[in-house]
């Protein structure tokens, strides 16, 4: 009995050092686990020698396989070896095929290739429309002319206005003033405002705050919606006009009830504040209310202005329930249309996980983005954020920065 216990513990014991032989000599590839059985792997025998290079490697056992190398155990030492310098048939079995490599290769720099000439034709099909619209614009600028020398008030405030943006003619301050004001003599209410404009920021005349209230409230007392946000921006702030709060909630209160959404937000702080009004929680609410709805009415339409605040009014819960996943896809439908402002709070969404899922890589693309379009805060942001970051994840976020510029030049 005890002899038959004695056999049983040394056949035990033979089994478990043959099956550890067996698992020492079968390669680990970075990443991946093997369910295979046992007997797949003793008929898939590596070899125990190899040459490399000249050197002769003996009692080798295969160990750690990674996408591009593998790590042996041997005679006289441990060797890192690429899968490059094995025969063809380990390299293959390794997973490193050379010819399907070479075949993915010439695959990817054609698909490359088409993308770039693709992106060139629209590149050159951009520029044809854009000269088409210029074209155009400058055809629409000498019909403008042509009524505006014969003293069409209208004409002669868009007639500046293309003179002030350089659209269908060469920008040219001093032109727009002349024509803001042929118009403003008139009593048309957007001359007078754009002279006001051009007083307030001495383009093409003078700056001149006084001069500039001075027409702001010929155009305001029109009825303008402008302007009358405009003459109140200047009482607030005592520019050109001594300082009225209110007077300021005056003006904003007209310019609100035409529709302005800039005013309602304003006077619906005004009135939770008490500022130039009696403080009126009701009204507060109204104006807030009424604000939000102008904001997504301008928003919805494509407004990135409004598209950017809309997502600041979701992001601080004002007149409405904080939603950071609102907030997010409205900064990215602004973002997307190069809104700078939206670029850096769509970065912040996916440094902080507001919204969106946290990813460091999303948010140094959208803080980049910002940065080159002006965003100092952008610039700020992703330069605290890359003290955190892995070359790696820097770099990637780059190139979907670059990217991203690639189509807005489509």
């Amino acid at each position: 009995m005890i002899r038959l216990r004695v056999c049983f513990l040394l056949f035990a014991f033979t089994v478990v050092v043959a099956a550890r032989a067996e698992q020492t000599n079968a390669p680990t590839i970075a990443g991946a686990t093997s369910n295979a059985p046992a007997s797949a792997v003793a008929s898939n025998a590596l070899p125990a020698s190899i040459t490399i290079d000249g050197t002769t490697y003996e009692e080798v056992r295969w160990q750690r396989v990674t996408p591009t190398t593998v790590t042996i155990f041997h005679k006289t030492g441990v060797a890192t070896i690429p899968l490059e310098k094995l025969p063809k048939e380990l390299q293959i079995r390794f997973g490193h095929d050379p010819e399907r490599l070479a075949i993915e290769q010439q695959q990817q720099a054609a698909e490359a290739a088409k993308a770039e000439a693709m992106a060139e034709a629209a590149r050159v099909k951009a520029e044809a429309a854009k000269v088409e619209a210029a074209k155009a614009a400058a055809a629409m600028a000498e019909e403008l002319r042509k009524k505006a020398e014969a003293g069409d008030a209208t004409a002669q405030f868009n007639l500046g206005a293309a003179y002030d943006l350089g659209d269908g003619v060469p920008q040219d301050y001093t032109e727009a003033v002349k024509w803001y004001r042929k118009a403003a003599e008139q009593g048309n209410a957007d001359g007078q405002w754009g002279l006001g404009n051009a007083y307030k920021g001495g383009k093409g005349v003078e700056k001149d705050a006084a001069e500039a209230v001075r027409w702001y409230r010929k155009a305001a007392e029109q009825g303008d919606v402008f302007a009358q946000r405009s003459l109140a921006e200047c009482y607030d702030v005592g520019e050109g006009v001594s300082q009225d709060a209110a007077e300021a909630a005056k003006w904003y209160r007209k310019a609100a009830e035409q529709g302005d959404a800039q005013s309602q937000r304003t006077i619906a702080r005004w009135y939770e504040e008490g500022l130039g009004v009696l403080q009126d929680y009701t009204e507060a609410a109204k104006w807030r209310r009424k604000a939000v709805e102008s904001y997504r009415k301008a928003a919805e339409q494509g407004d990135a202005d409004a598209q950017c605040v809309l997502g600041n009014l979701y992001k601080l819960g004002e007149g409405m329930a904080t939603n950071y996943t609102e907030a997010a896809k409205w900064f990215r439908k602004a973002a997307e249309q190069g809104d700078a402002q939206s670029q850096w709070e769509l970065g912040d969404a996916y440094a902080n996980g507001e919204g969106v899922p946290q990813d460091s890589i999303e948010a140094y693309k959208w803080y980049n983005l910002a940065a080159a379009h002006g965003e100092s805060l952008g610039a700020l942001a992703r330069d605290r954020l890359i003290q955190s970051m892995t070359p790696q994840q820097i770099a990637e976020g780059q190139r979907r920065a670059s990217e991203f510029v690639a189509k807005e030049k489509e």
